[in-house]
């Protein structure tokens, strides 16, 4: 299955009170005609997901995570800041690595940690499952399925008395109406051909 392009960039570190660190991490889908949105992901959470990702696929060919500071890390860095730094852009190294391999973006975890499904959606191919869901609806219609909800509808008013039959005929007219409206707002926006 494959699922649009994405790119991550870390930005660098913020500090919290708590003396926590969250480094905001810009997510992009190329294809989803530039949807880009931040997350916030501490350290851990981004090691957990490497865990998780190494006993799911302990065959694939995974990046290299970056290592949890120790010692060493007062004695390879002048300040706090500087060691923030390299953690930044080998974070950054590995998430960007990560996503282009195909079987970790088509991961739902990965999506979800991610939240690729949440914020990239393809407008165009949501568009055309639009239109393809209300031309079926009214391919049933017009062979007399009485399984959409509109012949349901008109079938059970029958049997009311005519003032609220009426009503509801006007309900559902102005109901397909709108969505014809909504059909035809989409396909311009678009440009989807007539149907």
């Amino acid at each position: 299955m494959t699922q649009a392009a994405v790119r991550v960039e870390v930005a660098a570190a913020v500090s919290h009170p708590g003396g926590h660190v969250v480094y905001p991490v810009k997510v992009s889908a190329l294809s989803a005609f530039g949807d880009i949105w931040e997350l916030q992901k501490r350290y851990s959470e981004l090691s957990a997901l490497n865990d998780d990702l190494k006993k799911r696929f302990p065959h694939s060919p995974l990046p290299v995570f970056p290592r949890k500071h120790n010692v060493s890390k007062y004695l390879r860095h002048e300040s706090e800041d500087e060691f923030l730094e390299e953690r930044r852009a080998q974070l950054e190294k590995y998430l960007q690595t990560l996503v282009q391999l195909q079987f970790v973006q088509d991961d739902p975890q990965v999506r979800s940690f991610l939240e690729i499904d949440k914020h990239a959606v393809d407008p165009k191919a949501k568009a055309q499952s639009v239109i393809a869901t209300c031309c079926e609806s009214i391919r049933q219609m017009l062979a007399g399925d009485t399984r959409t909800p509109e012949v349901e509808l008109a079938s059970t008013s029958l049997s009311r008395n005519s003032a609220e039959a009426s009503k509801e005929a006007a309900e559902m007219d102005k109901a397909r109406q709108q969505r014809a409206a909504e059909r035809e707002k989409l396909r311009q926006k678009y440009n989807l051909p007539s149907i």
